[in-house]
């Protein structure tokens, strides 16, 4: 395992490698080392675009204590050009195993009481951990932090995360969440926007390492049952999605019934959770009759109707509401293609939906 050294807090390496010592104010050190902060960024064939993600990190105003790249076994350049940054990054390799893996080996290498993860192919803006360590002042019993995203990729026009979702009135009248389940199954914080208490990352066991898609709601579900979270609607993160590589974001087109099964498990797994309110329990259940339902569609277009019929079954079994009775009596009605054109038409945005952070970091 390859590794360059950290620097102490506040003090970091410049791109040639000369030391330079942060200007920043005293009392903003002090809210620093109290907060502690590792950057974890995992990585794997990411040689042409991880500088700019670094970047980001040493332009930010309020400065995190370490930063810990994880490199899941990269073929390319990459570790030349994180070795461009000197003893300003510590950098860990391991053979392929994925970026769940990748960012738990990083959880366990970190020496913050706070984690902020950031994909190797986005960047951040530079105020973002400044605000959320001053909002995080403000709500000491929260366990985590999160803002919103720029999506940048053709049709969303600068749209962020949050537009797209509907949610940003309801997040700047109240940012402050203290059951915040329902905000993580509704809403989508992708882990390049997260500032988490690196106890409760661990308490909470970490990223599923067999879950292929939805790796961090999984593990973020948990983590909402820790504690309260504080949410803001500041532009923290650009989202990117660059090279050609393909990544696990590419799940659901490559293997949809993959995707959804594994969707599945995720959702199985919460409602086993003993912590959850009856509200909770309700919500669990309408999404997972909906992974039921789209698992339907794709036995139906298979022209295996026995294997349908079982998972609206399921479907019903799990969430025996109207809304999902509905479905069910649509899909068998309408026939898989008529009923795709109206879920289509009804979530125009299927990429936020389904693209959350299911890629190879």
């Amino acid at each position: 395992m390859r590794i360059f050294q950290v620097t102490k807090a506040c003090e970091w390496e410049g791109h040639d490698g000369a030391s330079q010592t942060s200007e920043r104010p005293k009392t903003m050190r002090r809210v620093q080392d109290s907060f502690n902060i590792s950057v974890v960024i995992p990585t794997y064939n990411r040689g042409f675009c991880i500088h700019s993600a670094l970047n980001s990190v040493f332009a930010q105003t309020l400065r995190p204590y370490e930063v810990i790249v994880v490199d899941d076994g990269s073929s390319d350049d990459t570790a030349a050009v994180v070795a461009t940054y000197g003893q300003s990054v510590r950098y860990l390799v391991q053979r392929n195993a994925g970026a769940s893996a990748a960012r738990n080996t990083g959880i366990h290498a970190a020496s913050g009481a706070w984690v902020a993860f950031l994909d190797s192919d986005d960047e951040w803006r530079p105020n973002k951990l400044e605000i959320q360590v001053r909002e995080l002042q403000e709500y000491p019993e929260a366990v985590g932090h999160f803002v919103d995203c720029l999506i940048q990729r053709p049709g969303f026009f600068n749209k962020t995360v949050f537009e797209v979702r509907g949610r940003l009135h309801d997040f700047h009248a109240e940012p402050y969440r203290k059951r915040p389940l329902r905000d993580v199954l509704m809403s989508l914080f992708f882990p390049s926007a997260w500032l988490v208490k690196r106890e409760v990352l661990l308490q909470a066991g970490g990223f599923d390492t067999e879950l292929k898609v939805c790796e961090d709601t999984d593990l973020l579900a948990h983590i909402a049952l820790k504690g309260p979270f504080v949410v803001s609607c500041t532009q923290g993160v650009i989202l990117e999605r660059q090279g050609e590589n393909e990544g696990l974001s590419d799940l659901c087109a490559r293997d949809p019934l993959q995707y959804f099964q594994t969707m599945c498990k995720s959702y199985q797994k919460l409602a086993l959770v003993k912590e959850l309110t009856s509200q909770e329990k309700y919500l669990v259940s309408h999404e997972l009759a909906a992974v039921h339902m789209e698992l339907a569609i794709l036995k139906a277009r298979s022209k295996n109707v026995k294997a349908m019929r079982q998972e609206v079954h399921r479907a019903l079994a799990a969430n025996h509401s109207a809304r999902t009775l509905c479905k069910a009596l649509s899909l068998l009605i309408l026939g898989p293609s008529l009923y795709a054109i109206l879920l289509k038409r009804l979530r125009p945005n299927a990429w936020v939906e389904a693209g959350r952070s299911h890629r190879h970091a």
